[in-house]
This record gives structure tokens, sequence and C-alpha cells, in this order.
């Protein structure tokens, strides 16, 4: 076989034909790809399954795949993820998708032998009818040191509906090709990046400790305010510096990198979050997904909540019952934690400790903030929801 066939991009060499040498040339890179260590999980949807037949038609597919999934219905895709995405077709989705398909790889895969990712796409591609939005795909590989996420704009005509799947298809094999770090040139017509995660953000995802500080210092905070931080903003900051007036202590940042119903924060999630917050604070990753595990790590703290998020804390639904509820309030109460609770606007009524129906073993463990000191109605949601609009 001719060494210089590597050199070529696959997604460059099939769009000019089918020739032998080049049909040779795709199939020395998946062959390739098959001894090497990397074992993937992949999940497709709206586009790029071709990949999974470019790799199993090749002798030694059990060697990079480890499963593949087509949640291409939103009932699928909500499935897959544990929720609907905001976007069925978007970057992040994808990266969604990956990171999904990531956490399904370690479990299947623990072996420290091989090295496993995951694999999303979203696409839109050419139909039976005109599209009136653009062709376009996304697509993440998501792995325990780092985060990529690609996407490519194709002009509306230029292909048929077979041919764009063909072309997702050679892009995603140019990509796995990368990961396994088998030199082949990259496209210029799509863009990439890369979040690689430094130790503590892997520590915090996959370490064996709950939370990880990223300062320097280990001491247990007394007032924590955890929070998604998607984004940041005046709201938070007034909240923080209300306590810091009233106590005389700083207030330490929790940003959950797990939650019951989706996918990991993945690293470039992670990266914008963490820019978003800025400096001036200390700020402790975790996986600690509920307030009850949360007191189980920070024994001794003051939970800086909203009052929508003290609504939420005593309704059973989150529990599965009153009698589970009740019995992480006895937990809570037991490791000497509490809440601190700021007014939050609902219509036009102002929600406070007093004014919420509360079971009283939640309410002996609040502290209350005055409507008359605070009363913001800042919404990350809403934020990010005008952001896209």
């Amino acid at each position: 076989m001719d060494d210089g066939f590597a050199k070529y991009s696959p997604a460059c060499v099939i769009a000019y034909g089918f020739s032998n040498k080049k049909q040779l040339m795709k199939r020395d890179l998946i062959t390739r790809l098959h001894h090497s260590p990397w074992r993937f999980v992949m999940a497709f949807a709206g586009g790029g399954s071709d990949l999974l037949s470019d790799l199993l038609t090749v002798p030694g597919a059990s060697g990079t795949v480890i499963e593949a999934v087509v949640p291409y219905s939103g009932a699928a895709m909500g499935d897959f993820l544990g929720f609907t995405p905001e976007q069925f077709c978007s970057e992040q989705t994808a990266r969604q998708l990956a990171m999904s398909a990531f956490v399904r790889a370690e479990k299947l895969e623990p072996s420290h032998e091989t090295a496993t990712a995951g694999l999303g796409v979203t696409a839109s591609l050419a139909t039976e009818h005109p599209k009136r939005g653009e062709h376009r795909f996304y697509w993440a590989v998501q792995t325990v040191s780092q985060t990529i996420a690609g996407s490519c704009l194709l002009e509306k005509g230029k292909r048929s509906r077979e041919e764009e799947e063909r072309f997702v298809a050679d892009v995603l094999l140019e990509e796995l090709c990368h990961v396994a770090e088998i030199s082949v040139f990259s496209r210029t017509d799509c863009s990439r990046r890369v979040a690689a995660a430094p130790e503590k953000w892997r520590l915090a995802l996959w370490g064996k400790e709950s939370a990880v500080p990223l300062t320097k210092g280990t001491h247990l905070p007394k007032f924590l305010f955890s929070g998604s931080f998607h984004p940041m903003h005046d709201g938070h900051r007034k909240m923080a510096e209300i306590v810091r007036e009233k106590y005389s202590r700083d207030v330490a940042l929790e940003l959950p990198l797990v939650n019951a119903d989706k996918p990991p924060l993945d690293y470039i999630d992670l990266e914008t979050r963490l820019a978003g917050i800025g400096g001036g604070y200390e700020v402790w990753l975790s996986r600690l997904a509920t307030f009850r595990n949360k007191s189980r790590f920070f024994q001794g703290v003051t939970f800086i909540v909203g009052a929508d998020t003290l609504r939420r804390i005593a309704e059973p639904r989150y529990y599965g019952s009153a009698e589970n509820r009740d019995s992480a309030l006895r937990e809570l109460a037991e490791n000497r934690c509490r809440f601190l609770c700021f007014p939050r606007k609902n219509g036009h009524f102002i929600e406070t400790v007093e004014t919420l129906s509360l079971p009283e073993p939640l309410r002996n463990l609040c502290l209350s903030v005055s409507p008359e000191v605070f009363c913001e109605d800042i919404s990350s949601t809403q934020l990010r929801e005008q952001k896209m609009s």
C-alpha cells in the first residue's frame, strides 16, 4: 500500500471520486483507527450515520465501536439525554450527546487498557422539500481530558441528501482520526474548537472527591451559593455582597457539574461559565446534585438560595415522597446546615420565607433577607432566551 495515502484528508479524497486507490486510502485510515486504543460510543441525530457503516465494513470494527445509537425523533433524543434540548441541531446539543455517549462508554468499557470517548452529531440536511434554514451539522467528541466541538455550513443545492450524508461521515472519520492521533489534513471549510481540562476539572468530574476547590485553600466555606451560573448576573453578585456586608463573610460559589436529569457539564460549558463568574470568588466544582448530598460534604454551611429554590426544596415530588423529603431535612439539620433565603418576585407577588408554605422542619432551618434589602427579578434563563432571540 502507498504510504502516502494517509497524508490526504478522507473528506477531500472521497469528494473527488471513488477509484480503488482512494477507497484504499480510506480503508487504511479506518484500519489504523481500529488498531488504535481508542473506542467510541456514538450518537447520531439527523445525519452522519454513514460513518458507522464505514467503520463496520472494515474488519476489526470491535476495536473502535462500543455502541452506536440514532436518537432521531424528539422523544428518542429526550430519552437519550434525559431532557429535551432547547435546540435539536446545535453545537450545545452535539456536546450534550457526546457527553452522554462518553458516560455510557465509561460504564461499558471501564478497562484502563483502552481510551474511551463519546461522539455526538446533530445535523440538518437536505430533505424532500427545500428547507428555509441552512444545511449544517455539528459534532462533538468528549474524552476524560478534553471537549472537542466542530461545525460546518453546507451550501444549499450543491449536494444531494446522499452526498451531504457522505460528506458528514467523511468529516467525522477525520475527527476520530484526530482523536486517535492518526495524521490527516483538516478541512478548511469546517470550524473546530477544543477545551482541554486542567487537572482540577478532571478531578471534579471523574475523581474520588465529591467537590474540589479551584483556589488553593481547602477550608470549607461558611456561606455557599450553589447554582448553574448560566450566566452569572448582577442579582447573584448583589446577593453575595449583601451576605458579605451583613455577616462579614465571603461567599463561596458551588458549580455542580452533574444534574439529576441532564448529562454532566462538558469542558467548553465549564470554561464559559467560569469566565462569566470572573475573579473575586472562591469557586468549588462538585458532583453534588442535591442539597442533602451537599450537606454531607459542606457540613455546617449556610446555603444561599432564592425563594423559588426554597419552594422547590419543600416539594415532596423532588424526593419521591413526603417521608423522603422529611428524612432529607432531618439530615440537613444533623449536618448543621441552614438556608439564607432571598426574596423572589413571582409575577406581582413577592415570595419570602414568611409567605411560602413550608414544612416546619424546613422553616426552622431558614434565615430570611427582607424585600427592603433585596428584591431583584433577574433570571439566568431569561437572559439566555434574550441572547438567543
